[in-house]
């Protein structure tokens, strides 16, 4: 379930590297005004497939994401450049990640499956860390190899995978994200406010600081 009212829920992608930007300041933000986030791993291009074509869908045609064809923000030149000068803004390291060896929705259950067992922002802070800072290319004995790392048992965690638990509880987030208006990640809703995008950390922080 999504947290109560006094919560923030965070919607994030693995494969969002606004996500990753996002998911770096939440500790700070939490130490600060004392706020507890509900981390929601998401498949986005789950979210996106009842809007039709993503702008994050890569358009063979003309080498370039399809929200190109609307906005310059998409386009991969300028994606880089705002990327690069986010991390360095939150004095990060960000490197372009590497394709996962494994099924990406799979890569998700895993974070799901930490979540359920009550250590989703460790088990998901240690993956964004191997994707984006260390540019692992992430397969399912790595997958495995964090949850130990977060005190979790791998065996336990690839038990609620198989078993299909994880992926009923990432149907039931995704109904909840979009019930609440969430369009893509990462988003954080609070007091049923949907606040879209890591630029909007700033307004979010503004209106938990009320």
């Amino acid at each position: 379930m999504a947290g109560s009212d006094s919560d923030v829920t965070f919607y994030f992608g693995l494969g969002s590297r606004y996500s990753y930007l996002a998911a770096t300041q939440i500790p700070a933000i939490q130490s600060k005004i004392g706020e507890r986030f509900e981390w929601r791993p998401l498949m986005s291009t789950c979210l996106t497939a009842s809007t039709g074509t993503s702008a994050m869908q890569w358009d063979e045609e003309h080498g370039e994401w399809w929200g190109a064809r609307i906005s310059g923000q998409y386009r991969e030149a300028y994606r880089q450049r705002d990327l690069a000068r986010w991390a360095g803004y939150y004095d990060v390291p960000y490197h372009e990640p590497q394709s996962p060896a494994m099924d990406p929705k799979r890569r998700t259950l895993f974070c799901v499956a930490a979540t359920i067992a009550g250590e989703g922002q460790r088990y998901a802070s240690r993956m964004f860390e191997a994707i984006y800072a260390e540019s692992l290319v992430i397969d399912e004995s790595m997958c495995q190899d964090i949850a130990a790392e977060v005190d979790l048992s791998p065996e336990s965690i690839t038990a609620l995978i198989d078993s299909g638990e994880a992926d009923q509880a990432h149907t039931s987030w995704l109904d909840e994200a979009e019930k609440a208006g969430v369009f893509g990640v990462p988003s954080f809703v609070y007091q049923d406010s949907v606040f879209w995008g890591n630029d909007r950390l700033v307004l979010l922080e503004q209106a938990l600081s009320r």
